[in-house]
């Protein structure tokens, strides 16, 4: 057996996720953190952008790596998104319907896919953080982030089997592209604001 699949069969503990950080991540997180901030600004959104900018480097190195977003680091996105939505709901005095059923939908799209075989619960559970957090600021932004992950994944696809480097039953992860989709649609969240 392979370290990578060892790995891939090993439970992620947060003391072995900490063993995936490496030194160029510290500037890439420190980048996304100014990003969200920039982006979203005091307001509800920002502890799960804040979030998203600490483990998106490891969560993509970890993808790319051993195919699995662990959830060590997902789960405590949930907890993040929960402040977000209990802020915006004391701050405006009704509940964020946007962003509850933008992740719903998400939610429930993706687990079809999981179901299908074409995901893992992992990119669900993180899709629907991201969903959550971008539909804070804008209904619009959760279909902008699906829809360039998918773009991106399914372009980067194409390429792989036209280049023969893969077929169709090959697994590739999806991860780094939410990710991607996500901080792409949080540049757009600055003028999202007044939408």
């Amino acid at each position: 057996m392979s370290a990578a699949q060892r790995e891939s069969t090993h439970p992620f503990t947060a003391r072995i996720a900490l063993g995936w950080m490496r030194p160029w991540q510290f500037p890439v997180m420190g980048l996304l953190v100014a990003a969200a901030i920039y982006s979203f600004g005091p307001v509800p959104g920002i502890l799960t952008a804040v979030w998203l900018a600490l483990v998106s480097p490891a969560l993509c190195l970890i993808d790319l790596r051993v195919h699995r977003l662990p959830n060590v680091l997902v789960v405590p996105g949930f907890m993040t998104l929960a402040a977000d939505l209990a802020w915006w709901w004391a701050a405006a005095g009704d509940a964020p319907w946007a962003a509850l059923v933008g992740a719903v939908v998400v939610g429930a799209l993706l687990l079809v896919a999981n179901l299908a075989g074409v995901l893992g619960m992992g990119d669900v559970k993180l899709a629907v953080v991201q969903a959550g957090c971008l539909g804070l600021v804008s209904p619009y932004l959760v279909t902008v982030s699906l829809m360039l992950a998918l773009l991106a994944g399914g372009v980067v696809s194409a390429v792989l089997l036209v280049q023969r480097r893969a077929d169709r039953r090959s697994r590739m992860p999806f991860g780094p592209f939410l990710i991607a989709g996500f901080w792409a649609a949080a540049v757009c969240a600055v003028g999202a604001r007044s939408i």
